[in-house]
């Protein structure tokens, strides 16, 4: 009896939270920046190539991102999430990819979302042009 009472109890919370895991396969460093169904910005994390994360969203809440404010953007959050839009951006800012429909408790790739599937290289310092004032 206790172990169902636990196990229903796990099935309420969960269900309370989503979870969008995110699994940077490019060779690329990229941020991930989730984004609701309702337009609420759900958060963003920075990966590193071949980097998995999680992010979890509380769905239900008035304040999803954690900002401690209380904004007119969360006026509809007893609507569903999901689903969630997942931006994929380069170091540089361009967009390297993004899915439109990742459901919670999916796992996300870069390189299954459409995109260009390409970041431009990083900038090189620039050599000073009196090598004396190294």
């Amino acid at each position: 009896m206790k172990k169902v009472c636990f196990l229903m109890m796990i099935g309420v919370y969960s269900s309370l939270m989503a979870s969008l895991y995110l699994y940077n396969d490019s060779p690329f460093p990229l941020k991930a920046e989730v984004i609701g169904a309702n337009g609420v910005n759900i958060g963003s994390l920075d990966l590193a190539p071949q980097q998995l994360s999680y992010m979890t969203d509380q769905i239900g809440s008035s304040d999803p991102t954690g900002s401690g404010e209380q904004s007119p953007q969360y006026e509809n959050y007893n609507e569903s999430l999901t689903p969630y839009s997942v931006f994929w951006y380069c170091p540089e800012g361009s967009l390297y990819s993004s899915c439109q429909q990742a459901f919670a408790g999916a796992t996300v790739t870069a390189n299954s979302c459409s995109g260009s599937y390409f970041c431009k290289s990083p900038k090189k310092q620039e050599e000073s042009p009196n090598p004396e004032l190294k």
